[in-house]
């Protein structure tokens, strides 16, 4: 291809017009002195001629990410394949390397918040659960002093239960003293003979094998009955903590049935299950002729649908041991100055929805307000004026420092238990310092759900 002829535009010429030059000048030798050169340069000829300099490793990169290099020319483009077959591999290499280190470092941190495993009978039965009727053989043979052994009880209550991969042993382990399960008439109750509770969190997950006497009533008495081998209706009966035998725990039942006559069927059945429980002694009573609470070591509540009708029909609940969650944010609904028709004769807690008694802490402080403050403690002051347990639902469960705060704004008011969904959580709140442990603050505030 033959190269085009460009007119000189200003004194200084390139290299290739200085050649061209010098090859149209003759060559001439000085004799009289040897060491002058062959060719007389001008001062313009001795003008010296820049190259261009090296671009940066930025500049190539950037000439690369805009495509200012011509990759159809074969020089560049095998540069830019070298690059991309090299840089790219390792690149990803490094990422993935710094991601693994990451998951490792979290790890490690969350290994040493887990409090160590107790060895006791509860974790043997957590450890070979397998479904309900895989604890028979490990219930049959609880021995009192080391069933427990190495747990405190706090204010927990398990919520959803029977969520957890072991239902009410998960909770005993960690120490709650209160757990909730949701309630169903079987699907198939079209003739009302069926003698069992399903225990669920929406119908749809309905199962014969997840009923309440096999998850609930039916360990529960092997438990008590162990942890008093002595006469069963002693009125000095321990509860399921050997710590401190004197602690009872409160077994919730959220009635999932709306209809009146379901709600009605319900009832019914509930009782017939508690019968053994009954016979044995174990249950809380209110006795009308002291007008008084006879405290056993296993409470009834029914919380959901069921009214308060339902508890005081002397057919629904003849023996009195089954108690209404009466609403927290509305104990009084004819106002103070009236009587309230929850009371120990009739109910055993009350409970409402954070959000809607209260309302959730500030979106930019994180904090709740003072009048959110006020109207809380007011709340938790009427229940124990009326002799009843107090508890929210529908506690922050992310992240993990929104739900320390509001679990020690609770506690502070006197709240009775702390609704819990997270059980491996809760065994890391600092009860010495009323928060949770300063990593799983930190890290639960940062990256979110790592303390979960």
């Amino acid at each position: 291809m033959p190269f085009a002829k460009f007119k000189k535009r200003s004194g200084h010429s390139n290299a290739f017009d200085a050649d061209a030059e010098m090859d149209r000048q003759p060559s001439t030798v000085n004799i009289d002195n040897p060491t002058t050169p062959l060719v007389q340069t001008s001062p313009q000829d001795e003008q010296i001629v820049t190259m261009p300099e090296k671009p940066s490793l930025q500049q190539r990169w950037t000439r690369l990410w805009r495509h200012r290099i011509d990759l159809y020319h074969p020089e560049p483009r095998k540069k830019v394949t070298y690059r991309l077959v090299v840089f790219v591999p390792l690149l990803s290499l490094t990422g993935f390397m710094l991601y693994i280190l990451y998951l490792a470092a979290i790890a490690s941190i969350l290994r040493s918040l887990q409090p160590p495993t107790p060895q006791n009978g509860l974790q043997m039965i957590i450890d070979a659960w397998r479904g309900a009727e895989s604890a028979d053989a490990r219930l049959l043979d609880i021995d009192s002093y080391t069933f427990s052994s190495s747990v405190t009880p706090k204010p927990c209550h398990s919520h959803n239960d029977y969520m957890h991969r072991v239902p009410l042993f998960e909770a005993l382990a960690a120490g709650c003293v209160s757990v909730e399960a949701d309630i169903y008439l079987p699907l198939d109750n079209a003739s009302k003979n069926t003698s069992e509770l399903l225990v669920s969190h929406k119908r749809s997950a309905l199962s014969s094998l997840r009923t309440l006497r096999s998850l609930y009533t039916e360990p529960l008495l092997t438990v008590l009955k162990a942890m008093n081998p002595s006469v069963a209706n002693d009125t000095d009966l321990n509860g399921p903590f050997l710590s401190d035998s004197s602690t009872y725990l409160t077994l919730l039942l959220d009635f999932k049935e709306l209809s009146p006559d379901a709600l009605a069927q319900s009832l019914a059945l509930l009782q017939s299950h508690l019968t053994p429980l009954r016979n044995a002694g174990f249950l809380t009573t209110y006795n009308n002729v002291t007008i008084s609470i006879d405290q056993r070591p296993l409470t009834i509540v029914a919380s959901g649908a069921l009214p308060l009708d339902m508890i005081m029909d002397p057919t629904l609940n003849p023996h009195d041991d089954v108690f209404l969650d009466a609403p927290l944010n509305d104990l009084f609904p004819n106002g103070r100055d009236t009587d309230s028709p929850y009371n120990i004769s009739n109910s055993a807690m009350a409970s409402a929805s954070l959000s809607t008694a209260i309302g959730n802490p500030g979106v930019l402080s994180g904090a709740f307000s003072e009048s959110q403050k006020n109207k809380m403690g007011e709340q938790v002051a009427q229940a124990a004026q009326l002799g009843l347990k107090s508890r929210y639902w529908g506690t922050p469960a992310w992240p993990a420092g929104s739900m320390g705060y509001v679990w020690r704004e609770l506690l502070q008011r006197g709240i009775s238990v702390l609704n819990v969904d997270e059980l491996g959580l809760f065994a890391r709140w600092r009860w010495d310092e009323g928060k949770l442990s300063k990593w799983c603050w930190l890290l639960g505030s940062v990256v979110g759900g790592v303390c979960r």
